[in-house]
């Protein structure tokens, strides 16, 4: 059976709301700790970090998993490497039937295979990258 992979959009109003309030969270607990307000420090803090969790769960319970913002992009495959890159230093990119070849600077040459993951997984990771690359190549 091939693998799938998972896509976040981490450019999502959900994603960007639960990233301020844990920011804001920790601020508070900062504040609140200088201030000697200990018990009411450690449950923002802990609040902090449950959503710092919520948003970070699926990275972390996910076998293969594609991240990505408007700028750059981090692909964690398993039995392979966690790696990343920001679209402007994509060199190349080839869908062809042996899977999809990602070449970037500074990165060695990874070829995904269309043995191992599902055939809509590695052209929406494509689109992805094309996209995001002909619109960084815009700016």
């Amino acid at each position: 059976m091939k693998e799938e992979i998972h896509f976040k959009d981490v450019n999502t109003s959900k994603y960007k709301i639960i990233m301020g309030l844990a920011l804001l969270g920790l601020a508070l607990a900062a504040i609140l700790f200088f201030l000697n307000a200990i018990l009411y420090s450690s449950i923002c803090a802990l609040i902090a970090i449950t959503l710092f969790y919520i948003n970070s769960f699926e990275g972390f319970s996910t076998r293969n998993s594609v991240s990505y913002s408007l700028k750059s992009i981090t692909i964690k495959l398993v039995g392979r490497k966690t790696f990343g890159f920001t679209f402007k230093e994509l060199e190349v990119l080839d869908l062809s039937e042996k899977g999809l070849y990602i070449k970037s600077k500074g990165m060695d040459a990874v070829t995904l295979s269309r043995k191992r993951y599902q055939d809509d997984s590695l052209t929406q990771l494509h689109t992805i990258l094309k996209e995001k690359t002909t619109s960084n190549e815009r700016r």
